[in-house]
């Protein structure tokens, strides 16, 4: 069965342990040493990082500590391109990056590896990787057999993703918008000034000003606009 198949007819809780749970299969079945995904996600007025991986948390702790996005080419790269990326063809011509793998290898970090960038109608971006230990030529065959299945294995772990955190945010407790908040937030959503808002609800500009300052307060914003974009996002208010 093709790992994309196994992925999306999965009978796994869709929970952030059970899309886990599935990949770890996937990869162990199919020789991969490891996968992780990094996802670069707009939420409102904000961007979440999001990363899953089957690395350990030593080498994700050194990486962290030493800032190694700054120089690993695998993200330089990936987030500049729109085509699968082989690290084969990767320039290891820096002594720092030389350096960087060479460190990366003694936390387990396998030689071979293939990114795949994601782009989605959000404006949502993500990296999708795996690294293998397999020997060269098994390698170039397992590509060859199975690049178009990781692409769509990609894809679909992305919106699996997704769509587990969007829930998971739609739910968040910590943002309690009162009911007259929500009708501001929709007004304001509509184009409505604050006066405009008044005159619709029948109370005060000053009002209505109270109502938006509580909102954005609660929703962390700066401005109206973000706030109904925040708002939006939690699920608070639909439009």
């Amino acid at each position: 069965m093709l790992m994309s198949e196994r992925l999306r007819t999965s009978t796994a809780p869709c929970t952030r342990n059970g899309l886990f749970s599935v990949m770890k299969g996937i990869c162990n079945d199919e020789g991969i040493d490891h996968f992780s995904y990094f996802s670069s996600q707009y939420q409102g007025v904000e961007t979440k990082a999001i990363i899953e991986t089957t690395h350990c948390d030593e080498w994700l702790k050194r990486y962290h500590d030493k800032h190694y996005a700054q120089i690993d080419p695998v993200i330089r790269v990936g987030f500049q391109s729109f085509l699968p990326i082989d690290w084969i063809e990767l320039s290891m011509g820096s002594a720092i990056v030389k350096s960087f793998f060479g460190e990366a290898a003694e936390f387990g970090v396998c030689p071979n590896g293939l990114t795949i960038p994601i782009r989605d109608e959000r404006n949502g971006r993500a990296l999708f990787s795996v690294n293998t230990s397999m020997n060269l030529v098994d390698w170039e065959s397992f590509k060859a057999r199975r690049s178009a299945d990781l692409s769509y294995l990609a894809f679909l772990f992305h919106e699996k993703t997704r769509s587990f955190y969007a829930h998971h945010r739609s739910e968040d407790p910590s943002v309690q918008l009162s009911d007259r908040e929500k009708e501001v937030l929709l007004w304001a959503s509509e184009g409505k000034t604050a006066w405009e808002t008044s005159v619709i609800l029948g109370v005060s500009k000053r009002t209505i000003d109270f109502y938006l300052r509580n909102a954005c307060s609660k929703l962390r914003t700066a401005t109206k606009t973000q706030a109904v974009t925040r708002a939006i996002a939690l699920g608070q208010i639909r439009i």
